[in-house]
């Protein structure tokens, strides 16, 4: 319930016998003042909640981004671009950037890095006239994606995928691309519920004195929306992508 205060919902737990509490990612924060989450074994699911500040399993990010920057380059692109939203950046604490920027900078010569994009989550027009400037100025091959609905504005200027434009989702569960990287949500799950019961075994309760972090790697899909990419194709944009 909405309304509902912590010493409430932490009286109800505890009538309850609840011994574990599992933490699952919140876009708009979480907060919970109040609450003794020394009662309880507690772990995170990924890192957008900040506090309480105990054990997290998730994504191995940074990876998932290296391994998608990877896979495109083997397909003969180089100039790979990098689309995200401000707030999801900032909820996995850059985390999927540092792989791109890393795996750019491993991988090609800085004549040909090129900086990522950051749009907001609600498609405004500022996003389309941002995406329609960036890829007019930038003219990437191929994008790496983490922004939900990418594919909608591409289609509202005119790009098609993969035909002007090739993409790969860092998530293709949510992604709107069938190309990119599954994060292994179902085995993330797994992970949790057994490093949760193991700590409800040995008594471990509340905040430990250090956090630990457990990362499940993805692995990566193939998918219509990222073709290997003919070597007699022009490096330029389709028209569509450039025009004004």
């Amino acid at each position: 319930a909405p309304n509902i205060t912590a010493e409430r919902l932490q009286r109800i737990l505890q009538a309850r016998g609840v011994r574990g509490i599992l933490i699952p990612p919140h876009q708009q924060g979480f907060s919970l003042p109040n609450f003794e989450w020394s009662q309880f074994s507690v772990v995170r699911l990924g890192i957008s909640v900040k506090q309480p500040r105990v054990h997290v399993v998730t994504s191995d990010q940074m990876n998932c981004a290296v391994m998608a920057f990877e896979r495109i380059h083997e397909r003969s692109y180089d100039r790979i671009g990098f689309v995200s939203s401000r707030r999801f950046d900032r909820n996995t604490g850059g985390s999927f950037r540092a792989g791109y920027l890393s795996a750019q900078d491993a991988l090609l010569p800085a004549a040909q890095h090129l900086p990522p994009l950051f749009l907001e989550d609600e498609s405004t027009p500022e996003d389309v006239r941002m995406l329609r400037a960036w890829l007019k100025k930038v003219k990437p091959q191929a994008v790496i994606s983490t922004h939900a609905t990418l594919h909608r504005l591409l289609k509202k200027i005119g790009v098609s995928v993969p035909d002007d434009l090739p993409v790969a989702a860092i998530s293709v569960l949510d992604g709107d691309f069938d190309a990119g990287v599954e994060q292994n949500s179902f085995a993330i799950g797994q992970v949790a519920m057994r490093t949760l019961a193991a700590m409800i075994q040995q008594n471990e309760r509340g905040i430990p004195q250090y956090c630990r972090r457990i990362l499940v790697e993805g692995r990566w899909v193939e998918g219509s929306s990222l073709p290997s990419r003919s070597a007699a194709k022009s490096a330029e944009l389709a028209p569509a992508m450039t025009r004004d």
